[in-house]
């Protein structure tokens, strides 16, 4: 590997890793809303 690959790899890590910190919010979200309108008055 040539240290131009290592850059890339180490941002490519980096950028996965932001990826699933977004995608877990993403999810607690789409759970809360989820929660709030299951738990609503029903018509």
């Amino acid at each position: 590997m040539t240290k131009e690959d290592l850059k890339e790899y180490k941002h490519t890590q980096k950028w996965i890793e932001e990826r699933l910190e977004y995608i877990e919010e993403y999810k607690a979200r789409v759970e809360k809303v989820t929660h709030i309108l299951l738990d609503g008055p029903s018509r």
